[in-house]
């Protein structure tokens, strides 16, 4: 009896096929479920990414409807139109569907927050005074 796979003398390599076959299903079982492994990875990082957009987005609408806040209640002077603007611009960075794009928005809220532009904003003020006092705005 010739099997497809027979050796020569008529014994079968068969049993030896289907082994190796086994094998090989078994590693690509082995391949797809590290693939459901980084799926599952892939997505709770997606998911913390999105949740993390989020509270960034939130904390900047607070943020700018903050200094909308202060702008309304200030004598308008440079600086607090800077930062109104400055806090806008973060805003609108943190609106973005590009995630670079919302982690500088959340960068740069955070750094507001800090008050890194507080010696920008200062220095509009100065500017305005010095605009005024040489004869300007009127």
């Amino acid at each position: 009896m010739n099997i497809v796979g027979a050796g020569a003398d008529g014994s079968s390599n068969l049993f030896t096929k289907v082994a190796n076959n086994f094998k090989a299903l078994q590693a690509e079982s082995n391949l797809y479920r590290l693939g459901l492994n980084y799926s599952k990875e892939l997505t709770k990082a997606t998911t913390l990414t999105t949740w993390a957009s989020r509270l960034g987005g939130t904390l900047n609408l607070a943020g700018f409807a903050f200094a909308n806040y202060n702008y309304q209640n200030s004598d308008k002077s440079w600086g607090d139109k800077a930062q109104l603007g400055m806090n806008g611009v973060i805003f609108g960075l943190s609106l973005t569907p590009h995630p670079v794009a919302v982690g500088i928005g959340i960068g740069l809220g955070f750094a507001e927050t800090g008050g890194a532009f507080g010696g920008m904003y200062q220095t509009l003020d100065a500017g305005q005074n010095y605009y005024k006092f040489m004869g300007g705005g009127r």
